[in-house]
């Protein structure tokens, strides 16, 4: 459904709801891209040096290495250390490391539970300390 009114052209699309198009643009009916601005977009083939996968997509990288592919063409050639071919989260591949096995080796490695167990201690002692003085200091002032 449009509606007209001077330069531009309401629509209202079926997601958004209206929007405005302008009219210069519907006249032509020139939606290009502008030239000489955008980098040059091609087909080339992925290497993956860690296992040997090659897949081609598009990309706007250049390489001076080629390769035929399957189709018979010869395309750019990029290799790159690691795909989701390879990587452990895509491959299924992935060691999962148990936190509280960190904790416990941090632990061991510094002597934590000895630390602990000394700081008790000291807390403790002059807990008593206290205490025992406490009955000797009040007879002290009384007397």
């Amino acid at each position: 459904m449009r509606a007209e009114s001077g330069d531009y052209v309401q629509i209202n699309g079926p997601h958004s709801g209206p929007y405005l198009e302008s009219a210069a643009l519907r006249d032509t009916g020139d939606t290009t891209m502008k030239k000489d601005i955008h980098p040059d977009y091609h087909e080339v083939v992925f290497l993956d040096a860690s296992c040997g996968e090659k897949f081609l997509t598009r990309s706007t990288l250049k390489s001076d290495k080629t390769i035929e592919w399957e189709d018979g063409k010869t395309y750019p050639l990029i290799t790159v250390p690691v795909s989701s071919a390879s990587h452990p989260f895509y491959t299924g591949k992935a060691k999962y490391v148990d936190s509280a096995g960190r904790v416990e080796k941090f632990q061991q490695k510094y002597g934590w539970d000895e630390r602990r167990k000394a700081s008790k201690k000291k807390k403790d002692e002059p807990a008593e300390n206290a205490a025992a003085e406490s009955p000797a200091e009040e007879a002290a002032a009384e007397g």
